[in-house]
């Protein structure tokens, strides 16, 4: 298998075998750059100009995904149980939010296609949240890492 990415404006592409996998979103105000790990792993930095209060990275993916999953928390979107568990992937169309320290892999995402997997998460001591949904009317799933840590709509617990 060869990973690589390319530079296109507003965007980053992940691929695998010459096949587009995922698009991390760039923003206006910061470099990206990308560091590999082993092959397709990627450790993505971001430097903005200025100082900045909070920071959200995105990452689509380039197919529609048949499982989903946020470690110990949501698993393609818990269609079980009784009792009160995250289900799907918003709450009355706000895409669920979930602090690091709630997923087993610190604000980790992965997603299955027919071909491919993407997965993102923060470091360990990165305190970060996460989020993934499939925005309305698309057919990709979109991976969050959000800065600083948060949860919601709301906050579920026994």
């Amino acid at each position: 298998m060869e990973y690589a990415y390319r530079v296109e404006e507003g965007r980053i592409v992940l691929t695998a075998n010459g096949c587009d996998v995922a698009y991390l979103k760039t923003v206006k105000g910061a470099v990206d750059t990308l560091t590999e790990i082993e092959p397709g792993a990627w450790r993505w930095t971001r430097k903005t100009d200025v100082p900045v209060s909070d920071m959200r990275m995105e990452m689509d993916t380039a197919y529609t995904s048949n499982y989903t999953m946020v470690p110990a928390v949501n698993y393609n979107g818990n269609g079980w149980g009784d009792s009160v568990e995250y289900t799907g992937d918003n709450c009355n169309g706000i895409p669920w939010t979930y602090a690091y320290h709630r997923c087993t892999i610190p604000a980790c995402t992965y997603t299955e296609g027919p071909e491919y997997g993407a997965a993102m998460m923060c470091e360990d001591n990165d305190k970060a949240s996460c989020s993934l949904y499939k925005p309305a009317g698309e057919e990709f799933t979109r991976h969050a890492l959000i800065w600083p840590e948060q949860e919601g709509p709301k906050v579920l617990y026994r």
